[in-house]
């Protein structure tokens, strides 16, 4: 597909993995459209028992085969009762973990539609001489303010820094008297 992807929606997605199993989160593939599932937390369910849970990930390959598991993080009951995990997946995984309790994964799903086919050149067109004024624009640079820092941490423009803020004046001009202005 050559076209360009338009999010359409965001929704909650959560995975219920009950001990000893090995569960499926299915992430579907249609023509036109992309999901992905971004997991954001793992989470221990309420009274879990004593013990680590390493959560693990199982990827599949193109031909559906079981890959090396990964181990995403470990739930302790007391200690880590949840942690925070950065992972997206496109493609449908296996989970499981090694405790004797309910682990949940939550998250959110995006589904992300072909907006037309073609080249990104297609979509768009410029008026050469209206993209070469623009960037003109952005050459010119605004003269500057004078700032300086009270005692009590808060800039002001135009007054003269006092304690503490004249030294530190004083030094940052000295410093800058070898330099070029700009």
């Amino acid at each position: 597909m050559d076209g360009n992807l338009v999010p359409t929606n965001m929704e909650f997605w959560s995975l219920e993995i009950p001990p000893g199993q090995l569960v499926d989160a299915q992430v579907r593939s249609l023509a036109g459209m992309v999901e992905l599932v971004h997991i954001t937390g793992c989470a221990l369910g309420e009274n879990p028992d004593k013990g680590p849970h390493v959560v693990k990930v199982i990827p599949y390959d193109v031909n559906g085969n079981k890959g090396r598991e990964v181990a995403l993080g470990t739930l302790v009951s007391g200690r880590t009762d949840q942690f925070s995990v950065d992972f997206g997946m496109s493609d449908t995984m296996a989970f499981r973990h090694s405790g004797k309790s309910t682990v949940y994964l939550t998250g959110y799903l995006t589904r992300s539609f072909a907006s037309g086919y073609g080249s990104d050149e297609d979509d768009y067109e410029f008026d050469e001489d209206e993209e070469e004024s623009e960037s003109d624009d952005d050459d010119e640079v605004p003269d500057a303010v004078p700032l300086t820092v009270q005692a009590n941490g808060i800039y002001k423009g135009d007054r003269k820094p006092r304690g503490l803020a004249a030294a530190a004046a004083a030094a940052a001009a000295d410093s800058d008297e070898g330099a070029t202005q700009y």
